[in-house]
């Protein structure tokens, strides 16, 4: 009998091991996913504080387009599909900058789940759930900075014309 009950003593010690090196294993993947988490927010707040500063640049120019509509009847066409432009590249840059607060709010709701759970199997579907999705984040973010190059780019180019233009 005493055979017996060192024997279970010794499997309960290696189960009550491999828990506490498991609970370990998963404390850092949640300090890793809190770090990650800061740094998400740090950079969505760079990029919400650009954003804020383009749409408010974007907006100016919308506004020096119109002064020049108006003082330059005959060339309206042209200056018109430029107000519609950069309309829509407004309405498209507040539009991401949604997404980018949305995504950010399912990223901290997603975190506070994973933190209130107290189960090491939730836990571990949590950590997957919320993995997936952040290393997704930054390719559509990426191909929009392209698109915003170019559409900077055609802006600025039409810009340079449109100062060219002689004033009647």
């Amino acid at each position: 009998a005493g055979g017996e009950l060192s024997a279970a003593s010794v499997g309960s010690t290696q189960k009550y091991e491999d828990l506490q090196k498991e609970n370990e294993e998963l404390c850092d993947r949640i300090f890793a996913v809190q770090e990650e988490k800061e740094q998400l927010e740090c950079e969505w707040q760079e990029r919400h504080k650009s954003s804020a500063a383009e749409v408010s640049r974007l907006r100016e120019h919308v506004t020096n387009i119109m002064e020049t509509l108006n003082s330059e009847r005959g060339n309206s066409g042209s200056l018109q599909e430029k107000i519609e432009f950069l309309t829509t590249e407004l309405e498209r840059r507040t539009a991401e900058r949604d997404e980018i607060v949305g995504k950010l709010e399912e990223i901290e709701t997603l975190n506070a789940h994973l933190i209130g759970h107290q189960n090491p199997k939730q836990k571990v579907g949590a950590l997957a759930v919320l993995e997936s999705p952040s290393r997704n984040f930054d390719q559509p973010l990426l191909n929009r900075g392209s698109t915003l190059y170019r559409s900077k780019k055609r802006t600025m180019s039409s810009s340079k014309k449109t100062e060219s233009w002689p004033k009647k």
